[in-house]
C-alpha cells in the first residue's frame, strides 16, 4: 500500500489533518480545520516524493464578524467637530473581518442623542472601519456601537464633548453707553 501524507504550511502551519481511504481504495480525501486567516500551502506526498502540482495553495478567508471579538476606539469630541469613531470587526478566531461595514452600526446617546451618524467606511490599509457624528453640545455622550447587530465590549462608550474654539458667526457682545472719563463695560 503506498504512503499518502498531507501537512500544512502558512497561515495555519501545523494544523492536523489525516488521510482516509475511501471505500474504493484508489480516491483519499482528508480535511482540516483552519483557524487563521492568510494563506496556507498544502502539501501532499506520496511515497515521501511531492505529487505534481505540491504544494498547493489555500486562501483562507475570515469568518463571519462577530460582536464579543470585535472592539471600538470612541475619543471624547469637541463641540461643532466631526469625532471619528474606529471599528475593529473580528471573527470568532479573531481574524479582522474585511468587507464588513454593514455589519457595524452606532448611535449616539447622553447630551446630544440622536445626533446623525456618518455611513461606515472601510479603511482597507488597516481593515477598520470608521464612522463619525457631530456633536453640538458639551457634556457626555453614549456611543452604542454593534457588530452584527450585538454589542462591542464596553458599549456604550462615553465621549465627554468640550466646547470648541469661538465661531465669529456665533458670538455676540453686549456694548453699555458710556461717559468721557469713565470705564464702559463691554460684555462678550
Amino acid at each position: 500500500m503506498s504512503s499518502l501524507a498531507v501537512s500544512i504550511g502558512g497561515a495555519n502551519a501545523g494544523a492536523g489533518v489525516a488521510p482516509v481511504e475511501n471505500s474504493a481504495g484508489t480516491t483519499y480525501r482528508t480535511a482540516y480545520r483552519p483557524t487563521t486567516a492568510g494563506e496556507d500551502a498544502i502539501t501532499i506526498q506520496l511515497n515521501g516524493t511531492p505529487i505534481s502540482g505540491s504544494p498547493y495553495t489555500s486562501a483562507v478567508s475570515a469568518s463571519t464578524p462577530v460582536a464579543a471579538q470585535s472592539s471600538a476606539l470612541v475619543p471624547n469630541g469637541v463641540a461643532g467637530s466631526p469625532t471619528t469613531i474606529v471599528v475593529t470587526v473580528r471573527d470568532g478566531f479573531g481574524n479582522k473581518v474585511p468587507g464588513a461595514p454593514g455589519a457595524v452600526a452606532m448611535s449616539v446617546g447622553g447630551t446630544n442623542a440622536g445626533a446623525p451618524v456618518s455611513a461606515v467606511s472601510e479603511n482597507a490599509a488597516d481593515t477598520t472601519y470608521l464612522t463619525s457624528y457631530t456633536p453640538n453640545a458639551t457634556g457626555t455622550d453614549d456611543i452604542t456601537v454593534e457588530v452584527g447587530g450585538n454589542e462591542v465590549p464596553g458599549s456604550p462608550f462615553a465621549s465627554n464633548v468640550t466646547s470648541g474654539s469661538g465661531s465669529p458667526a456665533n458670538s455676540t457682545a453686549s456694548v453699555n453707553g458710556g461717559t468721557a472719563g469713565s470705564a464702559t463695560n463691554i460684555v462678550i
